[in-house]
């Protein structure tokens, strides 16, 4: 087992938020801007507790159900913008747009009938801007979900990207499902591999509230084809994480859950249900138990739905201590749900995934999560545990980001430059995928001013996101827009 080196620890400056990152496997908290998170579960002994040697941080409180927070954690940087940095050169060359007309009538394009797992298959161009290929009739089976030009009224799904209209998906019939093979997530009818990017959003709970966005109106926003914000003329995400982050996760699965996955999946999104709590895993279990039980089937036949069990354990132990209890709510979750792609985190806020390499879990269709804000980055250890994962097992980064916020306290002008743009390369050549942190006006690090304003420029991540989803829409994606 690698030996995980003593983290480091610093408050933030910003009273009433805080968010933290410890450098070398430490730990991060992120706090919306009234000072306060949801963090279901019971009271948190890796956040009201500050974990080798962390010191309170200053301003703010952690929303555990019995303990305030302040958990240490080095600042995560400002962000980036505006300009483009992709991996495929200039703006918009990486993939030529893929403009698919659906026709009217007729068969399914090739491939007949929908695989294992498709049901009824219907249009969903209408929200979105009409940009989405319809699918009446059955799913076809062959090739990437085609996605672009005019919505069908009926009939087959038009020919679009590698495929003829795309895999079979599931149960809106628009989506493929997915698999894991070896260290990569494909399609599960072509083999083609495939790199998952996109955003999450603050908590349901909170999203729901907003005066402007509620959760419906947020993901709106960061699917419209027609914002100019950035250097890009619309958000072109495939994937969408919705952290479940109330005490009593389970009173929001019918009333807020469900509609956001619903809504989501007519939008045309992969969807990463978070139940998001960063706390002590092992003093949540029966809890966590509790929501598995009743989401785990809710969306066992959605191709499009992603599961991940506990958002970040607050304790700093060794994978082999923690990989029993990530092993039982695996095992929970694949008895209700067989195909539907888990991601599994790790010790100490999902940074301690190396020995995963050699010590995997079972259940298959398993990818595993890393959070790495820029102190993450710029630490040799805990990019050479996500390498060493990587090597064996897909990963997925579900939070990573940076915005210029006064609670900042690095310096660097451009962090696009040195952190943004070098760390998706490195991530997206090891085969990752990725949701930035955060779609919000008020959750840091932010995408977004007070006003729902993108933030762009050389220190804030929302225009930088917005142009790398754009630039690389098309690539290893699997759907074509």
């Amino acid at each position: 087992m690698t030996t995980q080196p003593t983290p480091r620890w610093r408050p933030l400056a910003l009273a009433a938020v805080l968010w933290a990152g410890c450098a070398s496997g430490g730990g991060k908290s992120i706090e919306d801007g009234g000072g306060s998170k949801g963090n279901g579960g019971t009271a948190s002994t890796g956040a009201s507790t500050s974990q080798t040697g962390g010191q309170t941080g200053a301003g703010g409180s952690k929303a555990s159900t019995n303990a305030s927070t302040g958990t240490g954690g080095t600042t995560t940087p400002g962000g980036s913008g505006g300009s483009v940095a992709s991996t495929g050169g200039q703006l918009g060359t990486a993939g030529a747009t893929t403009t698919t007309s659906n026709s009217t009538g007729g068969a399914p394009g090739s491939g007949g009938t929908s695989a294992s797992g498709g049901t009824t298959a219907r249009s969903s161009g209408g929200a979105g801007g009409g940009n989405r290929t319809a699918s009446g009739g059955t799913t076809s089976s062959g090739g990437v979900m085609g996605r672009g030009g005019t919505t069908a009224s009926g009939g087959a799904t038009g020919s679009g990207g590698s495929g003829s209209g795309g895999a079979a998906g599931g149960t809106d019939g628009s989506l493929p499902w997915l698999k894991v093979v070896g260290n990569q997530i494909q399609v599960e009818t072509t083999s083609q591999q495939v790199i998952l990017r996109g955003i999450s959003i603050e908590g349901l709970g909170q999203q729901s509230k907003d005066t402007k966005y509620n959760i419906n109106g947020v993901i709106d926003l960061i699917t419209s084809k027609n914002d100019t914000g950035g250097s890009s003329p619309g958000w072109y995400p495939v994937l969408l994480r919705l952290p479940v982050d109330s005490a009593n996760a389970s009173s929001e699965i019918n009333s807020l859950l469900k509609p956001a996955v619903d809504y989501a999946t007519k939008k045309g999104l992969y969807v990463i249900i978070d139940l998001h709590y960063v706390d002590n895993p092992y003093n949540n279990v029966q809890t966590v138990n509790s929501f598995w039980t009743t989401v785990a089937p809710m969306f066992k036949d959605y191709a499009n739905v992603f599961y991940e069990p506990f958002n970040e354990s607050s304790v700093q132990d060794s994978w082999a201590t923690y990989k029993p209890t990530m092993q039982a709510w695996v095992n929970l979750i694949r008895g209700f749900a067989p195909k539907n792609l888990i991601f599994a985190g790790s010790p100490s806020w999902d940074q301690a995934m190396g020995d995963a390499a050699s010590n995997p879990l079972t259940g298959g269709n398993i990818v595993y999560v890393v959070h790495m804000y820029y102190h993450h980055w710029i630490t040799s250890w805990n990019k050479a545990q996500v390498e060493a994962c990587a090597k064996v097992n897909p990963v997925v980064m579900t939070e990573w980001g940076y915005n210029n916020s006064a609670s900042e306290t690095e310096t660097d002008p451009d962090i696009s430059a040195t952190y943004g743009k070098p760390m998706l390369q490195w991530l997206e050549a090891l085969g990752g995928s990725w949701t930035a942190w955060c779609a919000s006006n008020s959750w840091l690090p932010r995408m977004f001013g007070d006003n729902w304003t993108l933030l762009v420029g050389p220190r804030e991540e929302g225009g930088f996101v917005k142009d790398w989803l754009y630039t690389n829409r098309n690539v290893k994606s699997p759907i074509v827009f």
